[in-house]
């Protein structure tokens, strides 16, 4: 929920202007392919490495959506 409220009001707002803002759509998709992606990281990884995989995980994915995958 979290990572759809940021991908939907963060972008075009004061704090990210240059930012293209993402359709409804857009925001829904990349943020349940993250979660996915974030809890798949967190399955797999090893006893405390987690609180390094799950936020670089979920930053790619992000990433690689923004860049128009």
């Amino acid at each position: 929920v979290v990572i759809f409220l940021v991908l939907l009001l963060l972008p075009g707002s004061s704090l990210s202007p240059l930012a293209t803002p993402l359709s409804l759509g857009w925001a829904l998709l990349t943020a349940v392919v993250t979660a996915t992606f974030a809890t798949l990281a967190e399955a797999v990884s090893p006893h405390g490495t987690d609180n390094l995989s799950v936020p670089l995980t979920a930053a790619g994915v992000v990433w690689i959506f923004m860049q128009g995958f």
